[in-house]
């Protein structure tokens, strides 16, 4: 969405990271190469889909077994899209 966001703005004379400031919500690795390089909140999604399997395999071996929970950290890679306050 991040990516169709930028093309609107750009359609639109604005730019991410002067006009407004734009962040992302999947930590694609194309991120790094749009212009200007997309801000961007990254998941680890080989993390996140292991940690789904086990708990479907716990919840099949054991489905009377309490809910267990996960605490999932992404992490904000700043970019060019963000742009100081003010500017």
């Amino acid at each position: 969405m991040a990516f169709g966001a930028e093309s609107a703005l750009g359609e639109r004379g604005l730019f991410a990271g002067e006009d407004i400031s734009l962040i992302g919500n999947d930590g694609v690795a194309a991120c790094a190469y749009s212009n200007p390089p997309l801000t961007t909140i990254a998941v680890e999604p080989l993390a996140l889909g292991k940690q789904a399997a086990q708990q479907i395999l716990r919840r099949i071996a054991q489905p009377d077994a309490p809910l267990s929970h996960y605490i999932y950290r992404p992490t904000l890679q700043i970019r060019a899209s963000t742009g100081k306050r003010g500017r």
